[in-house]
């Protein structure tokens, strides 16, 4: 993304002019701005980069102004956005990806209604996911809708959308997959998830940030979808597909364990 950078610090100074001008506004962590011209500024008798930048923090909102070189960083994206198609998303650009216009609402609550359409292959707009949902599951769309809101959703929920479609049900747990016979107990390695995502995907919960849809060790109650783990020594790298991006993502496998705990979700064959 050419002249898109985005801010390593939290509050980084957006300024009139550099250094020395009022503050515009405060540039959240993670924020994406674009790049439009460069100066160089004295600071303590020495050459200071500051960048001249667009942000728009809101849909109605754009900002322009100085920053200072050293909080910015160019953007690289090795996954593009849009891995489920969403016609009707919100107009404001820094919300998550997953917050979608439905019934005259926006509905925050859709990781699994998304990671379902992921497994499924889904290829039509997630509305008209959410309206077969409506006309063939009504009583669980009136229970996971209530007044047309959407809330969280469980395993056994995963299990009524992934009848829309031609899965044997009820699917296994994660749980189940990952318990060893002999030891009598899960058990959690980079080797086992890698072999069971070979024939299969597997809907996963997690925590994130709620700012940012990052696994983090605590936060938001969320579903994610693992498409691949790749072991490394005694560790290894975690490719899924994460709702609140509505992208690809890459993790180490640390993070995946602290993130999630103790393994909680379902096994859904490719």
């Amino acid at each position: 993304m050419e002249n898109i950078m985005w801010c390593i610090v939290y509050s980084a100074p957006m300024r009139t002019i550099p250094l020395t001008g009022a503050q515009i506004i405060a540039l959240p962590m993670y924020a994406k701005v674009e790049k439009i011209n460069e100066i160089f500024a004295d600071y303590q008798g020495q050459p200071a980069k500051f960048y001249e930048v667009i942000y728009h923090s809101s849909p109605e909102i754009t900002k322009q102004g100085w920053v200072y070189a050293g909080y910015l960083e160019d953007y690289h994206e090795e996954f593009a956005t849009g891995s489920i198609k969403i016609l009707n998303a919100t107009p404001n650009p820094n919300d998550a990806a997953q917050y979608v216009m439905w019934m005259g609402n926006v509905q925050y609550n859709l990781c699994g209604h998304l990671s379902v359409s992921y497994c499924a292959g889904w290829d039509a707009d997630i509305n008209d996911f959410l309206n077969l949902l409506k006309e063939k599951k009504l009583s669980f769309v009136s229970r996971v809708f209530p007044s047309w809101r959407s809330r969280g959703t469980n395993t056994a929920d995963l299990d009524i959308m992934l009848s829309l479609f031609d899965y044997t049900l009820p699917s296994q747990t994660i749980g189940a997959a990952l318990l060893d016979r002999v030891a009598g107990r899960i058990l959690v390695t980079p080797g086992r998830m890698a072999k069971i995502l070979k024939d299969n995907r597997v809907i996963y919960s997690v925590q994130i940030d709620a700012q940012t849809g990052y696994l983090k060790n605590s936060g938001v109650l969320h579903w994610v979808v693992l498409e691949e783990v790749i072991p490394d020594e005694f560790k290894g790298t975690v490719k899924l597909y994460n709702p609140f991006t509505n992208k690809l993502e890459r993790y180490e496998w640390n993070q995946l364990m602290a993130s999630g705990g103790t393994p909680y979700g379902i096994v859904v064959p490719r």
